[in-house]
């Protein structure tokens, strides 16, 4: 220590602290590429430690069960498939423009899904979801996103009803879902695939439009089936 006036300074360097929040992040983060490389069986601590380049037991200490990791890394997931919802949903569009429909949106964002650093976070999802049906708490987790989602289906359908026309609410259920189930097959493509099954956006955005007129003719026919 160095005498000043009267008092003593100390040479020891201070030790800046790293945001609890921010460390937690990153180790989520880090957590989700081990889940999405290696699988549910693969996940543990020291591979969190490794990828995020930490002192061994550092994801120890801020998640002290596997458990409490796996929970974290669906939070984590959960929260960033919201933001994407939330720019999707946000932004100022106009529906007479067809390219800014919200069809469109679900398109770019399934796209999206296929490429990193989405992709990742997309095969991470499906590892989580396939524990979810068996852990409560976890299926709790996702269950804000699963009816973000619905929410965006079924206003993408109903944008594209004919003017004038009253509503069928069986009809617009129904082609949610089909688009919904669309959607959820292609990510599984890309998960157990390892190549995207659509090249583009807008690719994607015509099957959907596909989708909905089937399933449109379908309810069709059954209102009116053909006499014989």
């Amino acid at each position: 220590m160095d005498q000043h006036r009267g008092g003593y300074i100390s040479k020891t360097p201070q030790k800046r602290t790293r945001d609890p929040l921010q460390r937690r992040q990153e180790l989520c983060d880090a957590a989700i590429q081990v889940l999405a490389d290696e699988g549910a069986k693969g996940l543990s601590h020291i591979k969190v430690d490794r990828r995020a380049q930490v002192p061994d037991g550092t994801t120890s200490v801020h998640f002290r069960t596997r458990k409490a990791l796996i929970y974290a890394i669906a939070a984590r997931v959960a929260e960033l498939d919201m933001r994407e919802f939330v720019s999707a949903t946000d932004a100022t569009h106009d529906a007479a423009d067809s390219t800014d429909l919200m069809l469109s949106r679900l398109a770019d964002l399934a796209m999206k899904s296929a490429e990193e650093p989405a992709l990742s976070r997309t095969k991470a999802r499906f590892e989580l979801l396939m524990q979810a049906p068996r852990d409560p708490e976890l299926m709790e987790i996702f269950r804000e996103n699963t009816m973000r989602f619905a929410a965006m289906s079924l206003e993408a359908v109903a944008q594209l009803q004919p003017a004038g026309a009253s509503p069928d609410p069986t009809l617009i259920n129904d082609q949610a879902f089909a688009i919904t189930t669309f959607i959820a097959g292609l990510q599984i493509g890309y998960v157990y695939g390892g190549e995207r099954a659509m090249a583009s956006a807008e690719k994607i955005d015509d099957y959907l439009h596909a989708v909905i007129e089937g399933v449109a003719n379908r309810h069709q026919k059954n209102r009116f089936p053909a006499k014989g």
